[in-house]
């Protein structure tokens, strides 16, 4: 048995310390630069400051995503030699035949595995998730097929494909859910429990487990998950050109493990004069009413903006959020309560009629990784008016299909937006474009059949 000290008491610490342990080694101590941190214990292990702690010379394993500060703080410390990094450690655990161990047999049961684990919020990742498994379902017999799902996200179908792992203990749980069957392929995209928990199965047990990591999003730490275990990783699905770029040429993933994927989505059945457009131009916001990420702490900024240029607008916005109530004592205060109106949080149901009734659909994110509200107002033909982020050239021709603009530019948003109100049979011209592009890429199809040659 070995000791080893961990740098880093974030949310997979004790993931960590399960998988240390259950190697039959132990943790001496956890390191963390958080004076609150530092005032409890995890699993009984004491957390200490890095610039004052017993030291008897284990190996030190940097289990945080801050590796590179982490990496100059041990350096300064005079202990840069000792450091590891988790993924070093479970190579010298795992040795594994990647022929016999990452390769699936056609003759043995097999259980593909979806992951809605976040244990966060409903949105694209989960959304990507239950669609990838709903239309797997009919096309993967004789596979087995099995969402894991933690009981805070709600579905409303009962189905005894879907398990429900409970937060406690959920390693153990998982792996006792999975192990009647001698191989998986496992979709992961959050890095959470069941993805410690196939890596386990994958090197302790040697079970066949093919492990297929969705990059979803165009986010550093997201890239730096995937950095980290590519060892165990045997292929990633982009969900945009841009995001496989930045995994190839800024994070060096081999291409060849790499593969390109469109979002599925429900395509309604609509045509032009089914939509209706009225006197004032009809605006739709989508999202997750967030400062990280979405900049919904825009939306007033915005306002103003079409207050001064456009005018003859009405703004709906879907969704929920930590800045909900920012917003709307912000329309409550300007008395435009009769242009702006905040809608909550929707059904699909819901949204199916947001959509119908939009003209425009607006997105200002700093960074995506496709947005689906974005390819689902598309696809009802609204015209979308967004920032450049992941997924939008795979989509949008500037001018030709939507309008695409600098982050931050909602200077540019709203005399896209203006010359729309201006324009209405160019608006009609470039939703039909939308539309169309929508229709030729999330073909479900194609997106079955791709995900199904990782499966066999």
């Amino acid at each position: 048995m070995s000791n080893y000290i961990l740098f880093g008491a974030g949310k997979n610490i004790r993931n960590y310390i399960y998988i240390i342990r259950a190697m039959g080694d132990e943790v001496s101590l956890i390191l963390d630069n958080s004076v609150e941190k530092q005032r409890i214990k995890i699993e009984g292990i004491d957390i200490q400051s890095p610039l004052n702690f017993d030291d008897h010379n284990e190996r030190i394993m940097i289990t945080c995503l801050a590796f590179d500060e982490v990496r100059v703080e041990l350096y300064k410390l005079g202990l840069k030699e000792r450091e590891m990094q988790i993924a070093d450690y479970l190579k010298s655990k795992g040795a594994l035949n990647e022929e016999e161990y990452n390769t699936i047999d056609s003759c043995k049961k097999t259980c593909v595995v979806l992951d809605l684990y976040s244990r966060e919020r409903w949105g694209g990742a989960e959304k990507w998730n239950f669609s990838i498994f709903s239309k797997l379902k009919s096309v993967a017999a004789p596979l087995d097929m099995l969402l894991l799902k933690s009981e805070y996200v709600y579905l409303d179908k009962r189905d005894d494909s879907i398990r429900t792992i409970p937060k406690e203990n959920s390693i153990p749980a998982i792996i006792d859910n999975l192990k009647q069957w001698e191989q998986i392929v496992f979709f992961n995209s959050f890095h959470s429990d069941i993805f410690f928990a196939l890596l386990l199965m994958k090197i302790c047990q040697r079970k066949r487990v093919r492990i297929i990591t969705v990059v979803y999003n165009d986010y550093g730490d997201l890239y730096k998950q995937c950095m980290l275990y590519e060892p165990f990783i045997d292929h990633y699905l982009c969900v945009s050109k841009m995001i496989a770029h930045t995994m190839i040429n800024m994070y060096g993933i081999d291409k060849n493990k790499i593969t390109c994927i469109s979002q599925p989505i429900e395509i309604p059945w609509i045509t032009s004069d089914q939509k209706p457009r009225k006197e004032k131009i009809q605006i739709g916001i989508a999202s997750r009413l967030a400062k990280a990420q979405k900049r919904c702490e825009l939306i007033p900024q915005l306002i103003e903006l079409l207050e001064k240029k456009v005018k003859n607008y009405n703004l709906e916005i879907a969704g929920d959020g930590e800045l909900y109530q920012f917003i709307k004592e912000y329309v409550d205060k300007n008395k435009l309560n009769n242009k702006v109106i905040l809608r909550g949080k929707l059904s699909d149901a819901e949204m199916c009629l947001f959509w119908k009734k939009t003209d425009v659909y607006v997105n200002f994110s700093d960074f995506e990784g496709t947005s689906l509200a974005m390819l689902e107002a598309m696809s009802y033909m609204c015209v979308p008016v967004v920032t450049c982020v992941s997924g939008v050239i795979d989509y949008i021709e500037d001018k030709k299909s939507g309008f695409v603009h600098n982050k931050g530019d909602l200077k540019g948003i709203t005399d896209s937006i203006n010359y729309l109100m201006n324009n209405r049979l160019k608006m009609e011209q470039i939703g039909e474009e939308a539309r169309k592009s929508v229709l030729k890429k999330c073909n479900e199809q194609n997106i079955c059949e791709t995900i199904m040659k990782l499966v066999r």
